[in-house]
């Protein structure tokens, strides 16, 4: 008998379930001097192959150099990355912990957000963490679960 198996599990998505404000292309843009939906459209176009850990943070950054000619930080996604815990959410994993209930994290994210979220104590709620970019498959592919 697995003891992991037999109890009942629960898996949280961070952005916008456990951390709230997650947003940053405003930011960015803004700083930057960026035209927003230029900016959105060419982020997004990476932002899958950088959560799966295909392209790597620092290859983007310097995409985003090229293609409009501008120099950021090399720590620009964790120092525009300024999320909140959604109120309650800490209560509610530690309930369910408490009553013997698995609580796992599974989320699509890449490694700067990665430090901002251990930084803040997030992931120490969980029993679990399974990020996209360590395991080289982001959601919603099934495989990733």
């Amino acid at each position: 008998m697995n003891p992991a198996k037999d109890k009942p599990l629960y898996i949280f998505d961070i952005g916008n379930v456990v951390l709230g404000n997650i947003s940053m292309l405003h930011r960015i843009s803004e700083e930057f001097g960026l035209p927003y939906d230029d900016f959105k459209r060419d982020y997004h176009h990476y932002l899958h192959p950088m959560m799966d850990g295909v392209v790597s943070v620092p290859d983007y950054l310097s995409h985003v150099h090229s293609l409009f000619g501008i120099q950021v930080p090399p720590d620009l996604f964790e120092i525009t990355f300024t999320p909140c815990v959604v109120e309650g959410i800490r209560e509610l994993i530690g309930n369910l912990r408490e009553r013997g209930r698995r609580v796992v994290a599974g989320s699509n994210t890449f490694e700067p957000h990665e430090k901002v979220i251990e930084r803040m104590g997030v992931f120490s709620l969980f029993d679990a963490v399974y990020l996209s970019h360590r395991l080289g498959l982001s959601k919603p592919f099934p495989a990733f679960f």
